[in-house]
């Protein structure tokens, strides 16, 4: 969800650029705000590697963060760097260029939103998927999210580039029959986004709390 026109370049390039690996970089110290980022681009491409930053800040700030086990709950390959530390930065080089290669294959955990909103992007999906020009079709999942969520910019955006209309009768059918499936369980225009947000933030929060660990120190009385 872009919130600067700079935010909206970056979007378009990763949505429509067709990037050989996406790296999304990670600030240790915070990283559980950083997820929600993580989320939404998986959302869009599963090329993508985690670079976690700044572990030696962390490190003085007593935090640890176990990168294998992030690795598993996000499903793509996460890395730890420190830029004065050369191995880590090839490592992190090393890993870009297997996912690129195909030599390492991701497999993102995708966010699961309430049932309801999981009923109707199934529904619109796979209506959305008859029109999307072949090399797209991974975006179906995606497409249908953004056409309910209706925001204007990327909905020309993906107009433009998947060179379609979204006013297809078929389309529009089946987003109107979506909506009225959402107002029946008090989903509308208002809070449909908020519910989608709160889902990204929860489960960023829960995962924090499986790899991400303060160490403790006995406190020193002379």
């Amino acid at each position: 969800m872009s919130n600067s026109q700079e935010e909206e370049i970056a979007r378009d390039y990763i949505c429509f650029g067709k990037p050989d690996t996406t790296v999304i970089i990670l600030d240790a110290t915070c990283i559980e705000k950083n997820l929600n980022l993580v989320f939404q681009i998986l959302e869009i491409t599963n090329k993508v590697v985690v670079c976690v930053n700044l572990l030696d800040e962390a490190r003085k700030k007593h935090i640890h963060i176990d990168l294998k086990k992030l690795s598993s709950y996000l499903g793509v390959p996460v890395v730890g760097c420190v830029a004065r530390k050369k191995k880590t930065l090839q490592h992190l080089l090393s890993t870009i260029v297997k996912v690129a290669s195909s030599s390492i294959t991701c497999k993102p955990n995708l966010i699961t939103y309430h049932p309801t909103i999981e009923d109707s992007l199934l529904m619109l999906e796979a209506t959305v998927q008859k029109y999307l020009p072949k090399e797209y079709s991974h975006l179906s999942r995606w497409t249908a999210l953004k056409l309910i969520d209706g925001e204007p910019s990327i909905l020309h955006s993906m107009e433009k580039n998947f060179s379609l209309s979204f006013l297809e009768e078929d389309i529009q059918n089946k987003l109107n029959e979506v909506k009225e499936l959402l107002l029946q369980n008090d989903i509308d225009e208002d809070n449909f986004r908020d519910k989608i947000v709160s889902s990204i933030v929860l489960k960023a929060e829960d995962i924090c709390n499986h790899v991400v660990s303060y160490e403790k120190f006995a406190r020193y009385i002379p």
